[in-house]
């Protein structure tokens, strides 16, 4: 499987996420780690050549993102855009597992070299929108 073990206070959940990716042939974890000291805190990152799946546990906030270079997209801009839907809530953290394991390849698709200026732009543009609707009348420029 891979030579860095997940922390046994993994959910399961993220592990199946972890166990799915690592299927494709094109992952590895490269992180993962747990502190007790800091309320619990876990850090999971999987990463392909040119994409990273970074799922973090914070204080009890769970936070999944893909990461593209030194640029992060949250998974619910990134359903909404494979998925052409604007949604105005977060997805749950299940939701987001969910959309991964289920869309993975139009994810690489959209991610690919040929698509990818089309989607940044797009998720900029998605981003922005988010951003607006949970700040309104907020600076997003």
């Amino acid at each position: 499987m891979t030579s860095i073990a997940l922390p046994k206070q993994t959910h399961q959940v993220i592990r199946n996420l972890v166990e799915a990716l690592l299927d494709t042939g094109r992952f590895k974890v490269v992180e993962a780690s747990y502190s007790a000291k800091s309320f619990g805190n876990i850090r999971i990152v999987v990463a392909s050549p040119t994409l990273e799946v970074r799922y973090t546990r914070d204080r009890g906030d769970h936070m999944l993102e893909l990461t593209l270079g030194a640029d992060s997209y949250s998974i619910t801009d990134v359903a909404d855009l494979i998925e052409n839907v604007v949604t105005e809530i977060s997805r749950t953290t299940d939701e987001e597992i969910a959309f991964l394991v289920n869309h993975w390849p139009e994810i690489e698709i959209a991610f690919s070299e040929h698509a990818r200026p089309e989607t940044l732009t797009r998720l900029d543009r998605l981003g922005r929108q988010r951003l607006r609707r949970m700040f309104p009348g907020g600076i997003v420029d």
